[in-house]
């Protein structure tokens, strides 16, 4: 009799998951691409002020691609491994699955298209400024973007940069701390709210022991930078 299969923790399968999006981003270019497609199209959110319902769309548009080439990928290695012949039906999942990216790509761009053609006629061709942008459309926006970055970064840190890898938890937690200080009233005091984010999320790290502490480091550096430049977009145009 077989002994019982020990499930991993809530932060295992979190660890599993962070571990095969950036295993994907290391190896498929296309992902690579939509990443940078995402965080582009994020941060022009935050520059015309989407409205919420705006927003919803952009992020099911975004949402529905990533996850469709990561669909393709895991499909394409599961083929790989079950088969080296040149198979017929292999080939069918193979362009199947390739298949379900092209249709989210096609949406995405034309959800893009519809969703950013009149903020940007509006303010490039009569010079409209929008109105200001809502507190949860500005969090989502900016913290999507955020992570977006802090993944491709942990992509990139490959090697001997293994052990500088920004931990997602800390990238996360330095986010947060400083949305909170921007919407509180500390947005004109850039170098405090910068202090204040690094040395809060990094006492919380290493209090509840989420990561080492170059990780941590890598990561609330990256969190608090990518964090001022997203919510710094959103007063550009005023």
């Amino acid at each position: 009799m077989k002994p019982a299969r020990r499930r991993p923790s809530w932060l295992g399968s979190f660890r599993f998951a962070t571990d095969g999006l950036v295993s994907a981003l290391r190896t498929e270019r296309n992902l690579r691409f939509h990443f940078a497609a995402a965080a582009a199209a994020m941060l022009l959110s935050l520059l015309l002020h989407l409205d919420r319902e705006a927003m919803m769309w952009l992020l099911l548009a975004v949402t529905m691609v990533i996850a469709a080439e990561l669909l393709n990928t895991a499909v394409e290695y599961a083929v790989d491994v079950a088969t080296q012949d040149h198979h017929p039906f292999a080939k069918i999942a193979k362009d199947v699955s390739a298949a379900a990216v092209l249709v989210t790509a096609a949406f995405a761009a034309v959800s893009g298209a519809l969703i950013f053609y009149e903020p940007l006629e509006g303010f490039l061709g009569e010079r409209i400024v929008p109105e200001p942008m809502g507190m949860a459309e500005t969090s989502v926006a900016c913290t999507a973007f955020v992570l977006l970055i802090a993944y491709a970064a942990a992509a990139v840190c490959d090697g001997r940069l293994q052990r500088w890898r920004p931990s997602i938890q800390a990238t996360a937690a330095a986010s947060g701390i400083c949305q909170f200080a921007w919407f509180v009233g500390l947005d004109g005091v850039s170098v405090l709210l910068s202090c204040v984010a690094l040395m809060t999320a990094f006492v919380l790290l290493i209090a509840a022991r989420l990561a080492a502490w170059r990780p941590a480091l890598c990561g609330i550096c990256l969190g608090t930078g990518m964090t001022c430049l997203a919510l710094g977009c959103t007063r550009l145009l005023y």
